[in-house]
C-alpha cells in the first residue's frame, strides 16, 4: 500500500518511510546497538525466580518474555523491568489491574507462544512480545506512541494512537521496514534505534 488514511490525513509510503529515515540520521552507533537482544538476555535472567513452574527453560523464558510484554503499557523501560522483576519474582507488582492480570495468567500458562498471544491480545504488545523473544528471526515491528511520533514526524498523544486499526499499523510496519531496507539494517533495529533516539530528543526537549 502506498497511501494511508490516518486520522483523516491521507499518508504517504514515502513520506513516512523519509520521516523514520530522518531520525535514523540522527543516531549514532551507541544508539544502533541490538536493543531487543539486549531485552532477550534480560529475560534469560529469571530462571532461578521461574524454577518452580516445573517448565522447560525455553519456556520460561518465553513466560518472562510474556510478562515483560504484559507489564509494557504506559511504563517506561526501566520502570518496565522493574514491574517484571518484582511480579516474577513475588507474582504482585505496582502497575493496573489489566495488566497484571495477564501478566499473572501467563505464569500460569504453558509457556507456548500460542498461549502467551492469546493472552497479550494486542497488536502492539503482542509484536513487543515477539521481537523480545525472537529478536533475530521476527518480522514484526512495535508501533507504539514513539514510534508513531517517528513515523508521524510529530509528537502524538495517546488519542493519536487510540484506535489504530489493523491496516494502519501494518502500513507503519511497512514504512519501517522500507526505510530500514534503505540504508541495509534490520527492521528491529530500524525501530529500535529510532526510538531510543526519539525518546532522548523528547527528554532533552522536556528539560528546556
Amino acid at each position: 500500500m502506498k497511501t494511508q488514511t490516518f486520522k483523516g490525513k491521507e499518508l504517504s509510503r514515502t513520506k513516512v518511510k523519509n520521516n523514520i529515515l530522518k531520525i535514523w540520521n540522527l543516531t549514532d552507533q551507541s544508539e544502533r546497538f541490538d536493543w531487543y537482544q539486549d531485552a532477550n538476555d534480560f529475560c534469560n535472567g529469571f530462571q532461578n525466580a521461574l524454577q518452580l513452574l516445573h517448565q522447560p527453560k525455553d519456556r520460561t523464558h518465553a513466560i518472562a518474555c510474556g510478562v515483560v510484554s504484559a507489564l509494557s503499557p504506559v511504563k517506561s523501560w526501566s520502570q518496565n523491568k522493574l514491574c517484571a522483576i518484582k511480579m516474577l519474582e513475588t507474582g504482585d507488582c505496582g502497575h493496573m489491574k489489566q495488566f497484571k492480570d495477564k501478566a499473572k495468567r501467563i505464569m500460569n500458562s504453558d509457556g507456548s507462544d500460542d498461549a502467551i498471544l492469546s493472552i497479550l491480545n494486542g497488536r502492539k504488545i503482542s509484536s513487543f512480545y515477539l521481537n523480545i523473544k525472537y529478536p533475530k528471526v521476527s518480522d514484526n515491528i512495535t508501533i507504539d506512541r514513539h514510534a508513531l511520533s517517528i513515523a508521524l514526524g510529530y509528537w502524538t498523544n495517546d488519542e493519536d494512537y487510540q484506535g489504530m486499526t489493523a491496516t494502519q499499523y501494518n502500513f507503519f510496519v511497512q514504512c519501517f521496514t522500507l526505510a530500514a531496507a534503505k540504508v541495509g539494517v534490520p527492521a528491529l533495529i530500524m525501530q529500535s534505534a529510532t526510538w531510543v533516539k526519539f525518546r532522548k530528543i523528547k527528554s532533552d526537549y522536556k528539560k528546556k
